[in-house]
């Protein structure tokens, strides 16, 4: 309950409360909000606002770790080790999976060891303080800050840093103090220290080592325990006057990080979260030192740390609280934590001997000459494609030299983690990898199955899993359930269909049978139906006695039952066309849809052959692709502004806009479609800056042959990648303006091209179409591909319909309408939806970056040809719209977020190099970004909660419609 009665059940004296009075601020502002947004607790809703701040923590540790990495490391390589404490697995599952607030004492651990090594110790005494009073091992920082204030021999530092411990320690305490007696913190302390009387819980340590998991502390145990500490102490000590010539500030943190490493790992009564903080330090210390030999630790303490809390917390879901003491990957983890404590010991007495990782040098201009923006040096090439010795002003500015797009290792370190970020994201709870395999399928109309269950059952419901038609499109076929006493005389009670739209959806309804037998009978033959279980009124499976023929197929399967249907179990929204047709792909049945060309749904049958008809293989391959957008992305931006910061925007961007994460994670073909747009632009622009630059036409051969490889494979997934084709044409006619008087070059590049973006595409268009040609019987040849095409064009040209969810053009990037592609049964006091839309902090600040593109474009300056490259680019998936009189849906400008991102970080680029922009900037949009992606995740993905979450803090327009 974290509301206002936190502060007041913390102080009674026979309340147990195990949160120390620091974190009750924390709950009670959580309390609060709670409130204000009529969140019920407990809710799904408060959870995700209880755990808000610790995300919250989090993004200020990496704040704290990026303002000390940047002057050092410089700014590109300084947000990169940031990131490795934001994105870190660790800190990830700590806070976002688990909720746990080990993050907020990280916080102020850090700064308390920023404030020794500035010197500021009673601001260090102050941070020491706060911590102590939200996690108690907070002690273990206490040695280190009485070391520094011992080295310092200042009274007046003394005097003030106790003034400072009080104050704060005072103004925190004394609201529980009230009817308390005057040693009741010091009482609560010691009740909290005794609450772990273990060698160890769970913590992979000295003890975990021993087998000694759960055991209580004997009298030797805390001999050994005790005497650890006074050792690790006196070490300390050591290290301190051995290294008293070393710079101060990376000391004191390579110090703070091995006392709270050892304590954690020799110490008994430690959980596995108690040595949270050392991994913290030990990427502060390396900051500070520069030493790789730390950062090599960082990640090791990662690695143990993370899998040893998520261990805990996966047995704990099933309440097994402690690991087994002989439990051999915990004993593992245990033995790892003491080999890097033995290394941490040995590094601490080598600490002058490190070897230190040089500086990020200084950003290099985006151009050769001219400063940022500024053209390069360019040499006009013969009309025979060989260059002329002086120099020809170019008719663009040619902005990024090839060695400013070359991938440093900080861009893959970058790209890696953001797309491993990504893809946990986009595979968590993406769907399950069973379904029913076997089933019903009547060979004549009025074909049934008895179930007899020998006695009269109370029956309350039945859940099934339909499936298709053996011939593809097909009149319904109505399923009835009748029942009898005697097995002769029958009475309906429920029917149901199974139609297009009830394919590979589970499905439960209500029903009252009380009698023996159960007859299932279908009025039409070919329908599969996959699986069927009875249920009583507690949701309990029972099970019939017997059953004619053929009737065992419905209940072969009944660990693939779920408790309720929903997305994870089932198909949704467009998934019962695009995904069904991924099936009849591969069983030669008439495929259902046909207004897409084939190449995405057969990919889909890829993910299905390799993991099964299920709602993971159906969507699998799209979500791979939508990760792979993500370094795609990287590359891209990266090629075209030739700055780690500025590509690592754009594929932020991608990664935490909301359209991206939505679509690539429902079995439908757009994903496709918009994937092979990039792969062709990322191509394209190879060629295009080559071509501008003068090049010749061995240069520029290869990735013109790939934009129009990467174009035939996305137009047979979707058509929209013609409208792509057209943005290429207009790219490739530019190229060839400029270079107009090379008549060698001209002649070849135009040959090159019939092969590559007419022949190429043709034969895989044509080839895509190969599962329709193994479909048995007659209409399935080559002309009646062609017919196809004509029946498409028609369709979508001429397609009149109406929908509750449908949006022009122009609304879509206002998001005026998203759609709602799911909604799950749930309490009506709870939502679990699926939307599609776009993340306001992307989409919304799109329109002012292209209307900032096109003005920059017209200022009366050299035109830069990346703008022009992306203004044509989005010109050419999102225009093609405006004349288009068919039903659409906000999740057509799919296609045009990649452009509108790229032109927001082209106007990002343009503010940081005119000062008008700080990188704070940059990083506070960022930020902005991801927390609005973690605010309307739950709309996102389907998870359940609250409903008043839901209308009162995500519900901005009463257009935006995400739940019934």
């Amino acid at each position: 309950m974290p509301t206002k009665q936190a502060f007041t059940a913390f102080i009674r004296p026979t309340f147990s409360w195990i949160i120390p009075p620091g974190y009750i601020y924390v709950l009670y502002v959580v309390g609060l909000l709670q409130k204000l947004m009529h969140i019920g607790y407990p809710s799904a809703g408060s959870a995700l606002l209880l755990k808000l701040p610790s995300i919250a923590a989090d993004l200020a540790a990496s704040y704290v770790l990026l303002r000390l990495a940047r002057p050092r490391f410089g700014a590109a390589a300084g947000a990169a080790i940031a990131s490795l404490y934001l994105f870190n697995p660790m800190v990830f599952h700590n806070s976002v999976v688990w909720g746990q607030i080990d993050s907020f004492l990280a916080l102020f651990i850090l700064l308390a060891v920023w404030a020794i090594a500035a010197g500021r110790l009673p601001y260090a005494t102050a941070a020491v303080v706060v911590a102590v009073l939200i996690k108690p091992q907070a002690i273990v920082a206490i040695p280190v800050l009485l070391l520094a204030l011992a080295v310092r021999r200042s009274l007046r530092a003394w005097g003030e840093s106790l003034l400072y411990g009080a104050a704060v320690f005072v103004l925190l305490v004394l609201p529980f103090s009230i009817h308390q007696s005057p040693d009741w913190i010091v009482e609560r302390y010691k009740a909290m220290f005794d609450s772990y009387p273990y060698a160890t819980l769970n913590a992979a340590n000295l003890y975990g080592l021993l087998g000694l998991n759960g055991v209580k502390v004997s009298a030797a145990m805390a001999f050994w325990s005790n005497l650890s500490i006074v050792l690790i102490v006196a070490y300390i000590v050591w290290l301190a006057w051995r290294h008293r010539k070393l710079e101060a500030a990376p000391r004191w943190a390579y110090l703070a990080y091995l006392t709270f490493l050892l304590v954690f790992a020799l110490k008994t009564s430690m959980h596995e979260r108690y040595g949270y903080p050392a991994v913290a330090l030990a990427l502060l210390a390396f900051i500070l030192l520069k030493d790789r030999r730390l950062l090599w630790m960082f990640l090791g303490l990662t690695f143990t740390h993370f899998a040893d809390a998520a261990y805990v917390l996966y047995f704990g879901l099933d309440k097994n609280y402690y690991l087994s003491a002989t439990d051999g990957f915990f004993r593992f983890l245990s033995l790892v934590n003491l080999a890097i404590s033995a290394y941490a010991v040995y590094v601490g007495w080598t600490l002058d001997k490190g070897k230190a990782l040089e500086a990020a040098p200084a950003a290099t201009a985006v151009s050769s000459k001219g400063g940022k923006g500024g053209a390069s040096s360019y040499t006009a090439p013969s009309k025979n494609g060989a260059s002329k010795s002086g120099p020809a002003k170019p008719a663009f500015e040619i902005a990024v030299p090839a060695s400013d797009a070359k991938f440093s290792r900080l861009d893959r370190l970058l790209v890696v983690g953001l797309t491993l970020v990504y893809a946990i994201i986009a595979l968590v709870n993406l769907g399950s990898m069973r379904a029913p395999e076997s089933g019903w399928t009547p060979a004549a109309p009025a074909s049934a199955i008895v179930y007899d269950f020998g006695e009269p059952q109370a029956i309350a419901s039945v859940i099934w899993f339909g499936g298709t038609r053996d011939e593809g499109r097909a009149e319904d076929s109505t399923i009835e359930l009748s029942q009898s006493a005697d097995g002769a005389s029958w009475t309906n009670t429920l029917s149901f269909t199974l139609n297009g739209g009830s394919v590979f959806q589970w499905k439960e309804q209500p029903v009252a049978i009380n009698q023996r037998f159960v007859r299932v009978s279908a009025s039409n033959p070919g329908w599969t139906l996959y699986e069927l279980s009875f249920r009583d009124a507690e949701g309990r499976s029972l099970a019939p006695a017997k059953t004619s023929e053929g009737g065992a197929a419905l209940l072969d399967e009944p660990g693939d039952v779920p408790k309720k249907p929903s997305y994870l179990n089932s198909m949704y929204f467009d998934e019962i066309y695009h995904g069904r047709t991924a099936y009849e792909f591969l069983h030669h049945i008439e495929p259902y849809e046909t207004t897409h060309p084939p190449l995405g749904k057969g990919l889909m049958a890829l993910g299905v052959s390799l993991f099964g008809m299920n709602p993971f293989g159906w969507r699998i391959m799209g979500t791979l692709l939508g990760i792979a957008m993500i370094p795609l992305m990287y590359l891209l931006a990266k090629r075209m502004f030739g700055r780690t910061e500025l590509a690592f925007a754009a594929a932020f961007l991608l990664t935490f806009d909301f359209m991206h994460f939505t679509q690539t994670r429902i079995a439908t073909v757009d994903v496709y479609g918009v994937f092979f747009i990039l792969l062709m632009y990322l191509y394209m622009y190879k060629y295009y800056e080559r071509a501008l630059a003068g090049e010749s036409f061995r240069r520029v051969a290869v990735p013109l042959a790939l934009a129009g490889l990467f174009f035939g494979l996305g137009s047979a997934s979707k058509w929209i990648d013609i409208y792509a084709g057209g943005g290429l044409a207009v790219l490739f006619a530019i190229t060839l303006w400029r270079r107009r008087a090379e008549h060698a070059f001209l002649l070849r590049t135009v040959l090159w091209c019939v092969p590559f973006f007419l022949v190429v595409p043709a034969l895989i268009y044509t080839a895509s179409y190969i599962p329709f040609f193994l479909v048995p019987g007659p209409g399935h040849g080559f002309h009646d591909m062609l017919t196809y095409q004509k029946f498409m064009y028609n369709y979508h040209a001429h397609l009149v319909a109406n929908h509750p969810f449908a949006s022009s053009w122009w609304e879509w990037p206002l998001m005026i309408k998203p759609i709602w592609y799911y909604g799950g049964a749930v309490a009506a006091d709870q939502v679990s939806s699926i939307v599609a839309m776009g993340n306001p902090a992307v989409w919304w600040i799109g329109i002012a970056a292209v209307a900032a593109a096109i003005v920059l474009l017209f200022k009366g300056r050299a035109r830069d040809p990346r703008l022009v490259f992306l203004l044509i680019g989005l010109a050419a998936e999102y225009l093609p719209w405006v004349g288009v009189s068919r039903l659409t849906f906000i999740y057509h400008f799919f296609a045009s977020v990649p452009f509108v991102i790229l032109l927001i970080v082209y106007v990002l680029k343009e503010g940081r190099d005119r000062g008008r922009l700080t990188r704070g900037h940059v990083y506070g949009y960022l930020g902005a970004t991801l927390l609005l992606f973690v605010l309307f995740y739950p709309i996102l993905s389907g998870m359940t909660v609250d409903k008043s979450y839901v209308v009162h803090a995500l519900r901005w327009f009463n257009s935006w419609i995400f739940n019934g």
